[in-house]
This record gives C-alpha cells, sequence and structure tokens, in this order.
C-alpha cells in the first residue's frame, strides 16, 4: 500500500510479477508487512509486523494467503503462521514500529 496525492491507500504488488515461460514467476520474500486484522489464535494484533515468507492458495479455491514469519523485538524467530492475503500490506516510509509484550490467547 501506499498513499496517493490525495492521501488514500493504494494496493501496491509486494513483488513485481514477471512471466517465465508462461507462468507468473513465484517469489521467496524477505519482505516486512503489517497486519491490518487482529488473529487471537495466534496472539497477532492488527498493526503487528511481520516477515512475509510466500503466498500460498487456498486448499479449496478461497482467497490466497500469506505465509508469515513472527519474530520477537530481539530479533528472534517466535513462529510462522498463514493468513489471508488482505489481512496484511506492506509497511509505509511514514509509520513507525513499536512494540507491546506477546500475550498468548488462552
Amino acid at each position: 500500500m501506499y498513499l496517493d496525492e490525495a492521501g488514500h491507500r493504494r494496493q501496491v504488488p509486494f513483488c513485481d510479477a514477471e512471466a517465465v515461460d508462461g507462468k507468473e514467476r513465484q517469489c521467496l520474500f524477505n519482505y516486512m508487512i503489517v497486519l491490518r486484522s487482529s488473529f487471537p489464535e495466534h496472539a497477532l494484533r492488527a498493526g503487528d509486523v511481520a516477515t512475509l515468507v510466500d503466498f500460498v492458495d487456498h486448499p479449496s479455491s478461497g482467497p490466497r494467503g500469506c505465509v508469515l514469519e513472527l519474530f520477537n523485538a530481539l530479533g528472534e524467530s517466535i513462529g510462522v503462521v498463514t493468513v489471508p492475503e488482505d489481512a496484511v500490506e506492506p509497511l509505509r516510509a511514514d509509520e513507525i514500529l513499536s512494540v507491546r509484550p506477546m500475550v498468548m490467547a488462552g
């Protein structure tokens, strides 16, 4: 996402797709994203930052998913989850990171 001249968010691709032998290029990512939605079952809140690892197709033709790796504030990996693609957006230059205690669902 980015802001246009009017200040509205606009979608931008996570990577540039290019056709190779008639197929869209599949990318592996080390791309930071922000969650647009909360996922209490994973102790994740809207606004949390994660690393986009890959895209995956839904097993029954639903929306595509994003595989995310989660890290604590010290940069230690704490898990991998899959969320719907519309639940994430790229970080923007006009945003600042913050921290919060990780509270597990229970």
